[in-house]
């Protein structure tokens, strides 16, 4: 009887207190199941960044996929590059990582692909009045890091197979090209006799 009328009391809350955050686990796999059929790495991460730093008032936020900076919200990429590459940590099951001295990304998510690996990051700014995030706001980016890990994964590996294609496809217009430039010197042959 206990159970039923904890959880009614939690959503309840959850609705009334951290709408932001309810809203973020609810609609963000939407989005993404949406999205990620269709969308590159770039335009997917340019869509779901600001609900993310919206819900849990962060003042920046930026997404690192094997370690490409493929969207920012509220902070130059540049910067990013330069200054906030995450680095492999030294507990593997840990999904975050917290450093309260690093004034641009003091919180990081890892993105593990399904062997462990850790594959993507999710850095966030702390909140305008420099303030970390509570669990509430933590277990909220845990409900959503599987939907954001699967489809920011599926858009980047086909984004790569993109990329190859069209690799590919110039190296095949030039060697076309090469073989035509080199044919032109010569007569073509009398193919009428055949």
């Amino acid at each position: 009887m206990m159970t039923p009328l904890h959880d009614r009391m939690r959503g309840w809350a959850e609705r009334y207190f951290e709408r932001d955050l309810a809203q973020l686990k609810r609609r963000l796999p939407e989005l993404i199941a949406e999205l990620a059929p269709g969308a590159s790495t770039r335009s997917l991460a340019t869509a779901v960044l600001p609900r993310i730093q919206e819900a849990i008032h962060a003042t920046r936020a930026c997404l690192i996929v094997d370690g490409s900076v493929v969207g920012a919200s509220g902070v130059n990429p540049r910067e990013v590059r330069g200054n906030a590459r995450p680095t492999i940590s030294v507990d593997g099951s840990a999904i975050f990582h917290c450093n309260a001295g690093d004034s641009l990304f003091p919180v990081r998510m890892a993105l593990r692909c399904p062997f462990g690996a850790e594959r993507g990051w999710l850095l966030l700014g702390p909140r305008p009045d420099g303030s970390l995030y509570g669990t509430h706001e933590l277990a909220t980016l845990s409900d959503i890091a599987p939907a954001l890990r699967q489809g920011l994964f599926a858009t980047k590996s086909r984004d790569d197979e993109r990329a190859r294609d069209r690799r590919k496809f110039r190296n095949l217009r030039a060697r076309i090209d090469s073989l035509a430039s080199h044919i032109e010197g010569r007569p073509l042959p009398d193919r009428s006799s055949r």
